[in-house]
């Protein structure tokens, strides 16, 4: 019996290949287990970025977890119903940090609206209620540590991650850039910082 762990598959159609490199062997039976949190399959990106050479460690690390990203600088700026229509034909929508908040206006919060792919937004302006919308606050903390102390430390997004006893981890960051708020509204709080004031993490539903 030999057990091979830890490999993804995506959906669609997934070939597995045998090669048979001597003789006496008698191949069985494969048995394929379902692990509890399956690895990040390979996506198609989109990642919202003013910067791509700023951001080009980033794209560098996605796509060599062999995700393909598309990164034009600006592309999705002041997004309207044909940069939405774009947006749904990738796998997931990243917003960079490295965009400039001022095109996220709470005016176009809308068509925003209308992307039904994932998006994970890595900007904490953009979230704010007079850009997004996400959270009922305008004010933001350039200074908000380097700790995160997850509320739902069984949520897939710290699969991987040795938490400490208090469910805190460190992250490699000179200040976290946070709103001033720890209520997410009509989502869900998943990571606070380390003084417990302000939202670190946070989940909502489509649209």
């Amino acid at each position: 019996t030999v057990t091979i762990p830890s490999v993804t598959l995506i959906s669609g159609t997934n070939t597995l290949r045998a090669n048979f490199t001597g003789g006496g062997t008698n191949l069985d039976k494969i048995n394929i287990v379902s692990g509890e949190q399956a690895p990040f399959g390979p996506q198609n990106i989109a990642f919202v970025t003013d910067d791509p050479t700023g951001d080009a460690g980033f794209i560098t690390l996605l796509e060599g977890e062999g995700h393909t990203v598309e990164a034009e600088a600006g592309k999705y700026n002041n997004l309207d119903a044909a940069g939405a229509a774009q947006l749904n034909n990738f796998d997931l929508v990243i917003i960079s940090r490295s965009t400039n908040s001022g095109n996220f206006d709470a005016a176009i919060a809308p068509i925003w609206a209308t992307v039904t792919k994932p998006i994970l937004n890595l900007s904490s302006y953009v979230a704010r209620s007079s850009r997004l919308q996400f959270f009922n606050s305008v004010n933001q903390d350039e200074a908000g540590g380097t700790s995160i102390v997850a509320q739902d430390p069984s949520h897939p997004i710290f699969t991987g991650i040795t938490l400490e006893n208090d469910n805190s981890l460190v992250v490699t960051a000179v200040n976290l850039h946070v709103i001033v708020s720890n209520d997410p509204g009509n989502g869900t709080l998943l990571g606070l910082t380390g003084d417990g004031s302000n939202a670190t993490i946070a989940e909502w539903d489509a649209n």
